[in-house]
């Protein structure tokens, strides 16, 4: 709990020191009253509702405290927010390596700790800028470093509809810069509503660890449907000057609201690089199918997921890496105290063509568990993973506690891995 404490606190001051520089910036030429909650028009994210907060110590301004101004009267500057987040977790694994050693680890680590802001400006324009402020590195024998770390997402935006009157969609916005890329129904749902501590391992894969390309991308909606089309550099670059001769990525989702509770998506992505070492996907094309349906205490989500990993151009060159590979996750949730007390179960299994052709997520049946164990860095061809967690929504999402238990089991070519993962996390966001 003290911990729990001293991570807020911290926050809480970091976050009132940039209200304080930016108001008093924007109080000679466009100050005034604020306004409702707002969404980013360069995202298709769902405005997160707000819930009051009843924790003793921790104010009631915390769920607002990001949104500095709002007037759509100003030709200027229209709305101007700043945001940030901080994720701390701990984890301990026992497991049963490929050769049938027992082994016993760990991990403690602050997940995400980040910082950005939000601009609408000149009626059309918006523009996010999000830094990673921590590099936690302790889990594999480095240190914990603050301080600009890299950049999280940082683009422009435009809206098409209201620029050019287009009256025949609901929405039409292209952002340019580096977006965060999303295939799949985990790596769309932000980290801030997950109701598993870590993404499965294929969603991990396709997302490709939370990658942020350089690119376009195109977001419509029309009546009950909503697409994204998306053309990106391959080069693993994230900060903002990724070359363009070195491979195109491409992708395109469409959604269909079937009903109040049911949504289906469908994501795709093509990868036509020709350069092998600096490509951001590890694979060649990957296809999503999901259905989402969410009740009133209770929700449901349920994907397919299949593709290829390509070859060298893909950073494939070892020949038990390549090969197709295919997924189903399941994640239902309850309410046991509604807007409280909720339970989460999650069950994966993947599968591919070759000996390698899969991998656990990263955290931390992955990781080098040290000498003489061996854990294959987590690949093989069959993986089935359980989660059974229940979390605490201190204040919706903007400040909750994750606990879980995980199981994976995975074959290798040498073995089959087992572990067990028992997970504490804290989540908080403004």
């Amino acid at each position: 709990m003290l911990i729990i404490i001293n991570i807020t606190a911290t926050f809480m001051q970091l976050s009132k020191s940039l209200r304080s520089a930016t108001l008093a910036t924007l109080a000679s030429s466009t100050l005034a009253q604020a306004g409702d909650a707002y969404s980013d028009t360069g995202s298709v994210e769902q405005t997160v509702e707000r819930q009051p907060f009843s924790l003793a110590g921790i104010p009631d301004a915390f769920v607002d405290i990001g949104k500095l101004y709002k007037n759509d009267e100003n030709p200027i500057i229209q709305q101007f927010s700043v945001h940030g987040r901080i994720n701390y977790q701990t984890a301990l694994l026992n497991g049963n390596d490929a050769l049938g050693q027992d082994f016993r680890t760990r991990f403690s680590e602050v997940r995400r700790a980040r910082l950005g802001t939000k601009f609408k400006f000149l009626n059309y324009f918006n523009l996010k800028f999000t830094a990673n402020l921590a590099d936690d590195d302790r889990a594999t024998g480095g240190e914990l470093d603050w301080g600009y770390d890299s950049i999280d997402e940082a683009y422009i935006g435009f809206d098409i509809k209201k620029a050019f009157g287009i009256e025949s969609f609901d929405k039409l916005h292209i952002i340019y810069g580096v977006p965060k890329f999303d295939l799949g129904g985990e790596a769309n749902e932000s980290s801030k509503k997950i109701v598993t501590a870590e993404r499965s391992g294929i969603s991990n894969k396709v997302y490709v660890n939370g990658s942020r390309p350089t690119g376009f991308k195109l977001n419509a909606i029309k009546g009950d449907w909503d697409f994204v089309l998306g053309l990106y550099s391959t080069e693993e670059n994230p900060e903002f000057d990724a070359k363009w001769d070195q491979g195109l990525a491409y992708q395109g989702t469409a959604g269909y609201q079937v009903n109040n509770e049911l949504k289906v998506v469908a994501d795709f992505l093509y990868n036509d690089s020709d350069v092998d070492e600096e490509n951001q996907w590890d694979y060649q094309w990957a296809a999503s199918l999901r259905a989402d349906y969410t009740a009133a205490r209770w929700g449901v989500s349920t994907e397919i997921i299949a593709g290829d990993n390509g070859d060298e151009r893909h950073g494939n060159i070892d020949t038990a890496r390549q090969g197709h590979f295919w997924a189903a996750v399941v994640t239902p949730y309850y309410f046991l105290i509604e807007d409280k007390l909720q339970a989460s179960f999650q069950y994966q299994y993947a599968g591919s063509s070759q000996g390698e052709g899969i991998q656990t997520t990263s955290r931390y049946l992955a990781r080098d568990q040290g000498a003489g164990i061996d854990v294959n860095d987590g690949l093989g061809d069959e993986h089935h993973s359980f989660y059974l967690g229940l979390n605490y929504l201190i204040s919706g999402h903007n400040a909750k506690i994750l606990t879980g238990i995980q199981y994976d089991d995975l074959k290798t070519p040498t073995g089959t891995i087992t572990g067990t993962t028992l997970w504490f996390a804290y989540r908080t966001f403004f």
